[in-house]
């Protein structure tokens, strides 16, 4: 089968199978009872104190939560579905990263790996935790564009994914090494620029907000 056709057609068949039907987990169950108290206006300007953790990663806030506050309960199928859609996204976007450095079947398991890992546990089916997945696959694939001089559009998905939640720094304080080790200044100060902006606006609300979540001490 030809390699392109198996990542489009059974890929996603089996990442269906694999999530169709896991439904909603631990804090997510927290997370719609909060915020069905949170007015629309509550949700669109979000608080550092009534958003905790949110505040902290607005990107996922905006892309990802909005499912708790407008289908609640109800609609699992929504859930399962926006599962499958970002697991089979950062299975192709990783894959893409991987590719830079070995083979393309090799890369396409590497990606897979990384994705399903068993250690990963919880990540493969509960909701919340798309932030420990969708991050880093945006990040190696903004390493990808940037490398292939695709610059303005690996940066905005930098952004995009360094924003994300605070899960995004290792990585991509991470990967900026090779572009470093490789001596390619300018693609490494592009690639990491996001993650350092990331890190102002973490200690920005950190220090604004005393009373806001922190996951770092002082």
């Amino acid at each position: 089968m030809n390699q392109k056709l198996f990542i489009l057609i059974t890929i996603p068949i089996i990442v269906s199978y694999l999530i169709l039907g896991t439904g909603l987990f631990g804090d997510d169950f927290t997370e719609i009872v909060k915020m069905s108290k949170f007015s629309i206006s509550d949700f669109f300007y979000p608080s550092p104190y009534i958003h905790e953790h949110y505040i902290l990663g607005l990107t996922s806030h905006y892309s990802l939560f909005w499912t708790y506050k407008f289908l609640g309960y109800e609609y699992i199928f929504v859930y399962d579905f926006i599962k499958v859609i970002a697991h089979c996204a950062s299975i192709y976007l990783l894959y893409k990263f991987f590719r830079d450095y070995i083979k393309s079947d090799r890369a396409l398991i590497a990606s897979i790996l990384f994705v399903f890992f068993p250690l990963h546990d919880s990540t493969t089916y509960w909701f919340m935790a798309l932030v420990y997945v969708i991050p880093p696959s945006l990040i190696a694939y903004s390493h990808y564009l940037i490398r292939k001089e695709k610059k303005l559009t690996g940066f905005i998905i930098g952004l995009f994914g360094s924003t994300f939640f605070y899960t995004s720094p290792p990585y991509i304080f991470g990967l900026s090494m090779i572009f470093l080790i490789e001596k390619k200044f300018k693609q490494f100060f592009l690639f990491i620029t996001p993650g350092i902006i990331y890190i102002f606006y973490y200690l920005g609300i950190r220090n604004i907000y005393p009373l806001a979540e922190k996951r770092i001490n002082e």
